[in-house]
């Protein structure tokens, strides 16, 4: 990943999963605030990789994000290792 920034858009939030993905039903990112607020975002696949473009609030606290790929295969649950991605505040904000 390249650097972000909070309220950024124009990026891609990227995971290598290094398994082979394409017979999931279900593949997410989830995620975990700087405030410890949890989510996910609905990821797209290639290969072994998951990706999700952010929205313009997508990105809305500065800070250290907790970052984790999530896929359900054959009915069965699957995670990826938790990533640590800083999000920086832009000098605008």
């Amino acid at each position: 990943m390249s650097k972000l920034f909070q309220y950024q858009s124009n990026a891609v939030i990227s995971i290598d999963t290094q398994t082979a993905l394409g017979g999931a039903s279900v593949t997410r990112i989830l995620y975990k605030k700087p405030n410890g607020l949890k989510g996910f975002w609905p990821a797209t696949i290639s290969g072994t990789v998951m990706s999700y473009s952010p929205a313009d609030t997508d990105l809305d606290q500065a800070g250290e994000w907790e970052l984790q790929a999530y896929a359900e295969i054959a009915g069965k649950k699957a995670y990826g290792a938790i990533i640590k991605e800083f999000i920086n505040k832009p000098l605008n904000v």
